[in-house]
């Protein structure tokens, strides 16, 4: 550990010591500097950066997220690029990964009574998020509450972005290469969210990544910071108040803790990693793969290691300009032109439900373990419960992949602003089929878990060993939640520390519904002696025929009902394993796709049938999109046009048609 912590101070001085220096880069446009970026002609005169973080301090970037110490951060930008910011939302791509410039970032760290004070001057600043997205001003002209990212190595050099504007490095390397290295304590770049979703205890995304890191699991560090945003050149600003510090979710984080001497459930060591022979040669990090829902062409139904959610455009490296973002954003290795066929393959090995080949593509202990801590941390928009926010990162080496979980921001029973399942996961359990988003569970979860024995044995055993931990325990949430009350009582401007909740969940009764929803499982689930069976009484000398394909009633439902387990949907039935229904669906989705589940009316998981799908006559895309399952969705939905849909269950085999309204 002293010798990472050598490393990084010695990067801080040499940051430091360049720093020192204003740097002149001048030049006419459409030049190119050694790295072949085209530049601009903009004339930068550097101001100088000052660093109190150097060779003489003992911290490491450890301590930007221990809340022991207090981190206050100060943002300073004109209105000219406060604008820019807004437009890249209002007017251009609301997902624009562009960085405007801050004129002024400064950081104060507080630790046992000593403040240290970085000032960095013209840093990269852009909004974060999806959803939370805002235009920077309101209609009053007051600043908005947004999320937002810093990079400190921006070096505004690309045309394409910021046109004549552009830094021209020609002639320039060691200024290039000093603005490259900029950085706080070995991260280029941090990341700032405010307290959106209204957790009174300001710690519950914070104790979920500490939660993976005392099960071995890579995950970013989580912190907390009182922030404030405001015009360099006027006198508007925002206070975020208590806002969360993150190490960013980017390929250094895997560099960055394994090196840091922490040993990880199943991990290498950096050292180890980066001398891997699987995946690109000559390169230090395997692949590595943000996994969302995508923009653009990019877009999908969520990232969920099917073979369908990768077709097309769904795999690649995102635009810069958020007009192409791909479900599955490659991270790593980006100037490097290849078919991403490992995570391809990854895919397809999942579908071939054979568990010995999966083990041979995935590090399936270290997958169970991670979803042990997620069912405990009860985020329903993640890998299992809706095919979002997480990474795939493919090791070196030896080629299997793990999940690494990122945006846990509702977690242990937070439901500000969703909440699917309407009890904030607190009624869902570890052995589900159907999750509280009304999907049905990612194939992965479902072959290395659900349907192998030795899986579910591990899945369980791993949710009976941190249910018995001393970290889960109330008195241990208490306990980070005083130290962060601590140092931040008198900043919160959303919602005051507390305990009491409001319309979020306690984190006490969140997590013992959490327990007893294992006890009861672990309960359920342990082997014991079969009963002797219950003698059939004196068979019937006449019965009637019996029709082997007549399920009783049965009922569609999904998204185009609110998932509400209603019986308004039913299918007639007309003999032989012949059902049929016609509906009209007004209620889709923004892409035109609805989900849906076949329903006995009484139990979603009771019907788990393998349907295999025909297409039509204009062969639409009725083959279930590819799930191959009584859950399936519905492609190509226009509003007002009548659905039908056959099932053939003497042939396990459905078919779906469209009835358009005459003219």
């Amino acid at each position: 550990m002293k010798n990472n912590i050598k490393k990084l101070l010695v990067a801080a001085f040499a940051l430091s010591t360049l720093s020192a220096c204003s740097f002149n880069i001048t030049g006419g446009s459409g030049n190119t500097n050694s790295n072949n970026t085209t530049q601009g002609g903009q004339n930068i005169n550097f101001k100088q950066d000052q660093l109190e973080i150097n060779e003489n301090t003992s911290l490491t970037y450890e301590d930007l997220f221990d809340l022991n110490n207090k981190v206050d951060i100060n943002i300073e930008v004109s209105k000219k690029e406060l604008q820019r910011i807004s437009d890249d939302y209002t007017e251009n791509f609301k997902k624009s990964e562009i960085y405007r410039h801050a004129d002024k970032v400064t950081i104060k760290l507080t630790k046992n009574g000593k403040t240290y004070t970085n000032i960095y001057y013209d840093v990269g600043i852009r909004q974060k998020g999806n959803t939370s997205r805002k235009a920077i001003y309101n209609e009053k002209g007051e600043m908005n509450f947004n999320h937002f990212k810093l990079s400190f190595d921006e070096t505004f050099d690309n045309v394409e972005m910021y046109g004549n504007e552009a830094y021209n490095y020609v002639g320039k390397d060691e200024e290039y290469k000093a603005r490259g290295d900029r950085n706080i304590l070995g991260l280029t770049g941090l990341d700032i969210k405010w307290n959106k979703t209204e957790d009174a205890t300001h710690i519950k995304e914070i104790f979920a990544s500490r939660l993976y890191e005392d099960n071995g699991i890579l995950a970013q560090h989580i912190g907390l910071t009182k922030c404030v945003i405001g015009e360099a050149d006027g006198d508007k600003k925002v206070d975020l108040g208590v806002c969360n510090l993150y190490e960013p979710a980017t390929k250094s984080l895997i560099k960055r803790n394994l090196s840091s001497g922490k040993e990880y459930y199943n991990l290498p060591t950096w050292k180890q990693e980066k001398k891997g022979e699987y995946g690109i040669p000559d390169v230090n990090y395997g692949d590595l793969y943000k996994c969302s829902y995508g923009v653009g062409f990019g877009a999908s139904n969520g990232a969920d290691l099917s073979s369908y959610s990768m077709q097309g455009k769904k795999v690649g490296i995102g635009d810069i300009k958020g007009t192409y973002i791909p479900s599955y954003e490659r991270k790593t290795n980006t100037s490097v032109s290849y078919d991403n066929k490992q995570l391809k393959n990854l895919a397809e090995t999942i579908e071939s439900r054979n568990i010995d080949a999966i083990k041979n593509v995935v590090d399936v202990d270290y997958y169970i373990r991670t979803e042990a801590c997620n069912f405990f941390i009860g985020n329903p928009d993640d890998f299992r419960n809706n095919a979002n926010n997480y990474m795939v990162y493919i090791r070196r080496i030896d080629g299997k992949a793990i999940t690494i979980p990122i945006d846990n921001d509702r977690c242990f029973g937070i439901v500000k602003g969703f909440n699917p399942d309407g009890n904030g996961m607190m009624d869902v359990g570890p052995l589900d089929e159907w999750t509280a988003t009304g999907r049905v569970v990612p194939e992965l979860f479902r072959w290395t878990v659900l349907e192998d024995s030795q899986g579910k044995a591990k899945f369980l055993s791993e949710l009976e060993r941190i249910k018995d931990s001393d970290f889960i325990k109330e008195e241990n949430f208490t306990a980070l939640f005083n130290q962060a009350k601590t140092n931040y009582s008198q900043d919160t401007k959303v919602v005051s520390f507390s305990m009491n909740e409001n319309e979020n969940k306690k984190y006490g009764d969140y997590i013992n519904a959490k327990i007893n929803k294992v006890n009861r499982t672990i309960e359920e689930n342990k082997p014991g002696e079969n009963p002797d069976p219950i003698p059939d009484p004196t068979p019937d000398p006449n019965p009637e025929p019996v029709d082997p394909y007549d399920y009783g009633d049965i009922y569609l439902n999904g998204t185009f009902a609110s998932w509400n387990a209603g019986k308004d949907y039913k299918f007639e039935y007309y003999g032989g394993g012949y059902y049929a229904i016609e509906f009209t669906v007004n209620d889709i989705s923004e892409n035109g796709v609805i989900n849906c589940k076949i329903y006995d009316g009484e139990d979603y998981s009771r019907i788990d049938w393998v349907l295999v799908g025909d297409r039509d006559a204009t062969n639409r895309a009725v083959d279930l999109n590819g799930k191959d399952s009584s859950s399936f969705e519905i492609l190509a939905i226009e509003p007002g046009v009548k659905i039908g849909i056959f099932l053939f269950l003497d042939e396990m085999r459905a078919q779906i048609y469209w009835i358009y309204p005459e003219a």
